[in-house]
């Protein structure tokens, strides 16, 4: 050191640095998010719908028909009520004899379906038509006012034809003289043949 010079300044050196105290305030820091103010939710807007032409389905048993429906609108704003059962129809003598059975009535749709096909069996027996799953005739178009029977005249002579379909589906025909048998007993011999072919046909499972 060479006389009258003065010392170099030297800082302090600075205090110790707390680094966990530290490194706690850093992960404090990152960690911090805002917190998240939930709006209200906005209600749904419920929507008109046009459920257009009801489901309708076929069932195993005859004159039953499913139908399905859900609520809606129509296009011109007129309501559409869910519906939701078995439509039953029967014809018989030109005549239609139909009821509807609701599975919200019956509790369940086979619970509707039991009622239905009970309505249509005894909707059946009370007007006469044969219980059966083929298709039956109830009306006649002959001459003869009897269903399957015609007055016919072969080769100049009077008879009266039967016609029915035996359980294979083929056609069947037989003729009863008028001139051997007489008006009456030819035409009570032609409605016994047409009566036992019928329920033969109706009875009997298909032929194969």
């Amino acid at each position: 050191m060479v006389l009258g010079d003065a010392p170099p300044f030297r800082e302090a050196p600075p205090p110790d640095l707390d680094l966990r105290a530290l490194r706690y305030d850093l992960d404090q820091q990152i960690d911090y998010q805002p917190p998240i103010v939930a709006e209200p939710p906005i209600p749904a807007r419920r929507r008109r719908r046009n459920t257009g032409p009801a489901r309708m389905k076929t069932t195993k048993y005859k004159g039953v028909t499913r139908i399905d429906r859900d609520a809606g609108r129509q296009p011109d704003g007129r309501r559409i009520t869910a519906t939701h059962g078995y439509m039953v129809r029967v014809f018989w003598r030109k005549e239609r004899h139909q009821a509807f059975f609701s599975d919200l009535k019956y509790g369940d749709r086979l619970a509707a379906l039991d009622a239905a096909v009970a309505w249509r069996d005894h909707t059946e027996a009370r007007i006469g038509k044969p219980r059966t799953d083929r298709t039956v005739i109830g009306y006649a178009n002959s001459n003869t006012g009897e269903l399957g029977i015609s007055r016919r005249t072969v080769c100049g002579h009077a008879v009266f034809e039967v016609a029915w379909r035996d359980p294979s589906g083929k056609a069947r025909r037989t003729r009863y003289s008028i001139d051997k048998n007489g008006e009456k007993r030819a035409l009570q011999k032609a409605k016994k043949a047409r009566r036992l072919g019928e329920l033969r046909r109706v009875q009997e499972p298909p032929e194969r």
